[in-house]
């Protein structure tokens, strides 16, 4: 169902829609990782709507070859992978501790060793998931007219 509503929604609709979800989702992370008090919570949402929007931009231009071989290629394989790479992105997102090695650092003050997650896979998750939205096949649907 989701399916259908979203492939055939406008390609205008499916951009905003990806850089809400991706605003939304770098505002989350951001707040986790690096609160700050007034001054996080002011700037990080200006920095998530840019960053956003530069990742839907890019999405859209490396997905120009995706959207000139769609007569090409099988409907029910465009979904398929579409719909695998839309979990992969989420469980990159979502499942950091799985995907991501951990990292020690000493720090100098105290000399104490603190763990934290290398997040290079929650960015590539972030990416799948901006790229996936962006570039959602379209449906074919073929209506029979009688005459």
């Amino acid at each position: 169902m989701v399916s259908k509503l979203f492939s055939t929604a406008p390609k205008f609709l499916r951009l905003i829609t990806a850089w809400l979800i991706g605003s939304g989702v770098y505002f989350l992370y951001a707040i986790a990782t690096v609160y700050d008090g007034f001054p996080s919570l002011v700037c990080q949402p200006f920095m998530a709507m840019g960053f956003s929007a530069v990742i839907v931009f890019v999405s859209l231009i490396l997905g120009l070859p995706l959207m000139l071989l769609t007569p090409h290629r099988p409907q029910w394989l465009a979904i398929t992978f579409a719909g695998f790479s839309l979990l992969v992105g989420l469980s990159f997102l979502f499942i950091p501790d799985v995907f991501s090695p951990l990292f020690e650092w000493l720090f100098p003050k105290v000399q104490e060793v603190f763990t934290s997650v290398v997040f290079i896979p929650v960015y590539l998750g972030y990416f799948i998931l901006i790229f996936t939205i962006v570039n959602w096949p379209k449906m074919n649907i073929i209506r029979h007219v009688s005459l």
